[in-house]
């Protein structure tokens, strides 16, 4: 292409100095023409001589990989042997080892052995020695307890009539605390109502979506029935504290026993208690993202109608301006009449148009259509 060009461009300055000059560019081309083809077969012969290199060089490669798997392999082979020399001693030594901690250990079965005969000997001789001084404690031991139970009897009765007092109490404390997480559930399910008060009066300012109304109601609901529930269970804890306050005042029951099912009762009364707190803090938080939903679509709406308020404000003022623009349009029809009308129109007014021109492309950015219109009416 390049050729090509060279060739046009002589061509045309030929044109212009004689035909002896288009004679010598021919000749040119005839030059440039000969040289490419020697290009393009030196090229080839080059060509042909890399393959015929790169051919070599894979041979001598191939040559070399395989000279070098060869040796690998001879190493490996060596290796090999002297890895299963160094194995077939390991072996041997491992034996003689094994061979001799096998006599070390049959040595120290055998000692220890006698050992275990003579100390089990041993053992038993100590073992009748205890065996009849405890005889002769336990007798001991079997009269100081006949002492010490009459004692204890004495002693029971008070301490009983002592633990029943304090069951008593204990238990009257807990009915208070079973009374306070009702009057708690009481006013959960107070603050229950109040979170759909908040939701009916969300509704009447604004559309709550469909998902989040079904969402909401899962939510109240589910507060709802844990509160229903552990409601249940804490009237099934206050139940179960008459029927131990009846055992304590009839002494139908001995006090252990009595104590055993209070911690068993105060146990259940404890996991109520938390599940009560956690319903208090769900409920609470419940209540506070709605309280928060309702102010926010409060402020979003006064928001809204000061913007469309403000927008309000803000048309009349587009309205007030555009009435100006006009009054600016008509004055420059006027001018523009004049001056096209007028052949002595001096340069001073001239330029006073075009002050205009560019006041009203000022305002064109303000209001567009104002320039259009001064525009389409010089055109005419």
């Amino acid at each position: 292409m390049t050729l090509n060009l060279v060739f046009l461009i002589i061509q045309r300055s030929v044109t212009k100095s004689g035909t002896g000059v288009v004679t010598q560019a021919g000749s040119i081309k005839e030059r440039i023409d000969e040289n490419d083809e020697r290009t393009e077969k030196l090229n080839l012969e080059v060509e042909e001589y890399m393959l015929k290199q790169v051919v070599k060089m894979n041979q001598l490669e191939k040559l070399r990989k395989e000279m070098m798997e060869k040796k690998r392999k001879e190493l490996e082979e060596q290796e090999r042997l002297r890895k299963e020399k160094e194995l077939e001693q390991e072996r041997e030594a491992e034996r003689q080892r094994l061979l001799k901690e096998q006599e070390m250990r049959d040595q120290e079965e055998l000692r220890k052995k006698l050992e275990e005969e003579e100390m089990a000997r041993k053992l038993r001789e100590q073992e009748e020695q205890r065996r009849l001084l405890e005889e002769k404690r336990r007798q001991e031991e079997e009269q100081r307890k006949l002492l010490l139970q009459q004692m204890i009897d004495a002693e029971a009765e008070k301490s009983r009539e002592k633990q029943r007092e304090e069951i008593f109490n204990l238990i009257n404390n807990d009915v208070e605390i079973i009374e306070q997480l009702i009057e708690e559930i009481v006013l959960i399910k107070k603050r229950h109502k109040d979170i759909g008060e908040l939701r009916s009066q969300r509704r009447i300012l604004y559309t709550i979506p469909e998902i989040q109304e079904i969402q909401d109601d899962e939510e109240l609901k589910n507060l709802a029935d844990r509160s229903d529930n552990v409601l249940a269970l804490i009237n099934g804890n206050q139940d179960d504290l008459v029927k131990l306050k009846s055992s304590v005042i009839d002494n139908s029951q001995n006090p252990e026993n009595l104590m055993k099912d209070l911690l068993e009762v105060e146990k259940c009364i404890a996991v109520n208690k938390e599940k009560v707190d956690t319903i208090k803090n769900d409920t609470d938080n419940c209540f506070n993202m709605h309280n928060k939903r309702l102010i926010d679509g409060k402020n979003s709406i006064e928001e809204e109608n000061a913007r469309q308020k403000e927008l309000r404000e803000n048309e009349i003022k587009v309205e007030n301006m555009k009435a100006d623009v006009d009054r600016i349009i008509q004055r420059e029809q006027k001018l523009a009449k004049e001056f096209i009308m007028t052949d002595d129109c001096s340069s001073e007014d001239f330029t006073t148009l075009q002050d205009l021109g560019k006041h009203l492309i000022i305002m064109d950015l303000i209001l567009p259509g104002s320039y259009t219109r001064l525009s389409c009416f010089l055109i005419k």
